[in-house]
C-alpha cells in the first residue's frame, strides 16, 4: 500500500535489510535506531550513532539543537530538542543525488542525558520540521494500537499466555 513514510521503532530500524529495502524503492522514512547503530559518516568511516551525536554536540554546542513539538500529547505539545547530521552515501546519479540520509536526534528537555535516535530516508530538501512530525507520529499510531489490544481483550490474552509458561 503505498504512503509518505514509513517510520518505526529499534526493531524495524535496526534491520538494515530493510532501510536498504525502503530505500531501492524510494520510500521515506525515519526509523529508530540503538545508540550503538554504526552509520556511515564523511571519508566513508562508519561510526556509533551516540559518537556521531555526542561530536555535533561537541562541534556545534547550543547551536545543534531546535526545540520542536514532536505532536500533541495527553497533556499538550510533546516538546523535545531536535539535531541531526547528513549521512554519507556514494551518490553518483542526478536522482540518488534527490535523497538525503540523516541521523535524527531527540533530546528530552527534563532530562537532557535522555537521547533517542533515528536514521531518516528522505528527499533532500526536507526541513527538520517535517522529519520530528513523522517520528513523533509514532507515538499516536503505539497509542493507537495500545487502545485496541485492550478494546479486544488482546492485552489479557497475551499475560495468560505467558503466565503459562
Amino acid at each position: 500500500m503505498p504512503c509518505a513514510w514509513v517510520t518505526g521503532d529499534t526493531i524495524y530500524g535496526g534491520d538494515r535489510r530493510l532501510r536498504v529495502w525502503l530505500e531501492q524503492r524510494g520510500q521515506p522514512f525515519v526509523l529508530a535506531v540503538p545508540k550503538s547503530e554504526p552509520l556511515w559518516m564523511p571519508s566513508f568511516r562508519q561510526v556509533r550513532a551516540d559518537e556521531i551525536a555526542a561530536d555535533l554536540e561537541q562541534e556545534k554546542g547550543r547551536e545543534a539543537w531546535h526545540r520542536l513539538s514532536a505532536g500533541m500529547g495527553a497533556k499538550g505539545p510533546r516538546l523535545y530538542d531536535w539535531a541531526w547530521q547528513r549521512l554519507d552515501r556514494l551518490q553518483l546519479t542526478p536522482e540518488e543525488r534527490r535523497w538525503g540520509h540523516w541521523l535524527l536526534v531527540r533530546r528530552s528537555v527534563d532530562e537532557p542525558r535522555e537521547l533517542a535516535y533515528y536514521v531518516v530516508f528522505a528527499p533532500a530538501d526536507t526541513p527538520l520540521a517535517e522529519l520530528v512530525r513523522v517520528a513523533g507520529s509514532r507515538w499516536s499510531l503505539e497509542a493507537c494500537f495500545e487502545a485496541a489490544k485492550g478494546e479486544f481483550g488482546l492485552d489479557q490474552y497475551e499475560v495468560r499466555r505467558w503466565d503459562a509458561w
